[in-house]
C-alpha cells in the first residue's frame, strides 16, 4: 500500500501530463469528491457517492479511463464493488485505484494484500494520485 504522508504540490513543472481522461470517483465523503474535482480539473470527472450507483452506470455501458474508489463505504464497500466489477467488466476493473483512510477489518487487510491494485492513503499524495491515474490510462492505450 502506498501511504501519503505529506501533501504535495503535484507533479514537477517538467513532468509530462497524461492525456485528458474520463475519471469516475466513488467516495461516500462529499469533501473528498469536491477535493478530487479541484485536483483533477484537467480530466472529465464523474463523482458518485455510491458504489451501487457506479456499478449501475457501468452496467448501462458507461466506460472510464480510470476509476478512483474508496475502500471502506457503507452499503457497498470498494472491495464488493471491485469483485462485482471484475466479474461483469474486467476491462474496467484493471483501471481501479483505491483510496483509503485506513484498513481496519480483517477482510480489508486480506484484500489489501491480495488485490494487486494501487491503494492510496488519505490524505493522498498528489503526485501519487496523478501517477496512479497515468497508470490507469496506460491500461487503455
Amino acid at each position: 500500500m502506498r501511504e501519503a504522508r505529506r501533501p504535495d504540490s503535484g507533479p514537477s513543472p517538467g513532468a509530462a501530463h497524461p492525456r485528458r481522461a474520463r475519471v469516475l470517483a466513488i467516495d461516500d465523503e462529499p469533501f473528498v469528491l469536491r477535493a478530487l474535482g479541484r485536483i483533477l480539473e484537467a480530466h472529465d470527472l464523474t463523482p458518485l457517492a455510491s458504489a451501487r450507483d457506479a456499478l449501475a452506470r457501468l452496467d448501462a455501458g458507461e466506460r472510464f479511463d480510470a476509476i478512483l474508489c474508496d475502500l471502506m463505504m457503507p452499503d457497498m464497500t470498494g472491495m464488493e464493488f471491485f469483485d462485482h466489477l471484475g466479474r461483469r467488466h474486467p476491462e474496467q476493473a484493471r483501471r481501479v485505484v483505491f483510496l483509503s483512510g485506513g484498513v481496519f477489518t480483517q477482510a480489508g487487510i486480506e484484500f489489501e494484500r491480495s488485490a494487486g491494485r494501487t491503494i492510496l492513503g488519505k490524505p493522498f499524495d498528489l503526485a501519487a494520485l496523478h501517477g496512479a491515474i497515468a497508470g490507469a490510462l496506460r491500461q487503455t492505450d
